[in-house]
């Protein structure tokens, strides 16, 4: 199945709103609306240490793992703390692993989630993973055309809480499947494990008009079910996706969640489906419990959210440019 890419739409200025409405899990399907121009249903987008030698292959047999790494330790635990990101989101991938999918001999080795890369200590090249079989892959070009060398914060999700064993890295400027090394930039350590936990995050700095491969994978062989993922979604994060002002009316479209549905006191992430370029952009994220009476979140005033919920809510994103805002 060939992967679908989206770039976010990179509309401008005040505010449309759109809401969605998040219900607990045991577990039926959310169900969304957006706000503005009239309502209508809309569907959720999908959401011992190792440090491999250089050149040197690891063999898997082709089973079924649900763990997130291969260095036998536990697969991560969600984080408990709320959180929001500072960056603005400057592209979106989504896409599937399944038959019909290009394959690929090795894997990259999963150390574990202390290795994940970030802009202040990048991961080194892990080392190939050989598995039966093969893996799916698909790979997405990105430039970052925003005029600057920024920290990028790379993101994967997947809904697929079945199969889906999803791993992703970085590439610079070009991807060769049989050769894992060459040109590698970054990846986050681990894979999502099944069902994912947590959303797999790193950081790597990119440099003002370098252009990046985006390798995403499974991590079980690709003739088993385990080796398969019904979605991801990557999302790619900047301080600012262009060094332009804003100007305009923003148009951040329905609000998307990295789980459906939620379960109580998990976290989970809210982003926009679109992002607003240009400096001078502000977000403010607020609740209600019945989409009419909406309250501030407090400091939820970035791109995205992280949080956790006790009961069903709904949440919408306020993105504001030069002062023009509107319901």
């Amino acid at each position: 199945m060939q992967p679908k890419f989206t770039l976010r739409d990179l509309g401008s200025g005040g505010i449309r709103i759109f809401a969605i409405a998040l219900v607990l899990a045991l577990c039926t399907q959310l169900s969304f609306s957006q706000e503005g121009k009239g309502s209508r249903p809309v569907p959720v987008k999908k959401t011992a240490e190792i440090q491999a030698k250089l050149n040197r292959t690891k063999t898997v047999a082709p089973q079924v793992s649900t763990s997130d790494n291969d260095a036998g330790k536990p697969n991560r635990v969600a984080p408990r703390a709320s959180a929001n990101r500072t960056e603005a989101i400057c592209a979106t991938f989504t896409g599937s692993l399944l038959a019909g999918d290009q394959t690929m001999p090795n894997r990259l080795t999963r150390p574990g989630a202390g290795f994940a890369s970030t802009c202040a200590v990048p991961s080194t090249f892990p080392g190939p993973f050989a598995v039966g079989g093969g893996v799916f892959f698909d790979t997405y070009s990105y430039t970052n055309t925003t005029g600057l060398t920024q920290c990028g914060t790379f993101t994967l999700t997947t809904n697929d809480l079945t199969n889906g064993n999803v791993a992703f890295a970085i590439y610079n400027g070009s991807f060769d499947p049989n050769n894992l090394g060459t040109n590698y930039l970054a990846d986050p350590g681990v894979s999502t494990g099944t069902p994912q936990t947590a959303p797999l995050v790193f950081s790597r700095t990119i440099n003002a008009g370098q252009t990046i491969v985006i390798v995403v994978n499974s991590a079980n062989a690709s003739t088993a079910p385990s080796g398969t993922a019904s979605d991801y979604t990557v999302t790619i994060d900047f301080p600012i996706c262009s060094s332009t002002p804003c100007s305009g009316t923003p148009t951040p479209g329905n609000t998307i969640s990295s789980a459906n549905p939620v379960c109580p006191t998990v976290n989970f992430t809210l982003t926009t489906q679109n992002s607003t370029a240009g400096s001078g952009v502000t977000y403010q994220w607020q609740s209600s419990p019945d989409s009419t009476n909406w309250t501030n979140i407090a400091g939820a005033t970035n791109p995205a959210l992280t949080t956790n919920q006790v009961a069903a809510t709904w949440y919408r994103n306020q993105v504001t440019c030069a002062g023009n805002t509107g319901n």
